[in-house]
This record gives C-alpha cells, structure tokens and sequence, in this order.
C-alpha cells in the first residue's frame, strides 16, 4: 500500500544522496544558470543606443558591400568585448 510506495521514494532518495544526485544537478543547474547570466548580459548590449547605431552603420556598409558581414560582426564583438586598458 502506501507505505510500499513511501518506502520505495525513500530508498529512491537515499540512493540519488549516496550517488552524489543531488550535488550534480545542482552543480549542473549552477553552470546553466552561469552561461544563462552571460548570455543576456551580452544580449542587453544590443539595446545600447551607442551599439545600435554602430551596427546600423556597420549594416549599411554590409548592405553596399563595403564590409563582409563576418568582419562587421566582428568588429563590434571586438570593441565591446575587449579587456579594458
């Protein structure tokens, strides 16, 4: 009956525990979280102003093939991603 039951989630949770389950997850958890956390940080910058019109530029250039899109892209995550002096 239910006690069965009960004590099969009991065992269920001695094992992930003694498996190290728990700890694992939460580590796995912890590095999405991190990638997540970058991931918009770097996504927030497309709604600077300053970076937006710099990509405007930058895709009027790729639109009259002054630059190739690739160098463009670059150029952007170059400036906005350099290491401070």
């Amino acid at each position: 009956g239910l006690a069965d039951v009960w004590d099969k989630i009991e065992q269920l949770l001695d094992w992930r525990k003694a498996e190290g389950w728990f700890d694992n997850n939460r580590t796995a958890q912890s590095r999405f979280w991190f990638k997540e956390e970058i991931r918009q940080g770097l996504l927030s910058m497309l709604d600077d102003e300053k970076v937006k019109e710099e990509m405007s530029a930058l895709m009027n250039m790729v639109d009259n093939g002054e630059i190739y899109s690739s160098a463009a892209a670059q150029k952007i995550l170059k400036k906005y991603t350099a290491k401070p002096t």
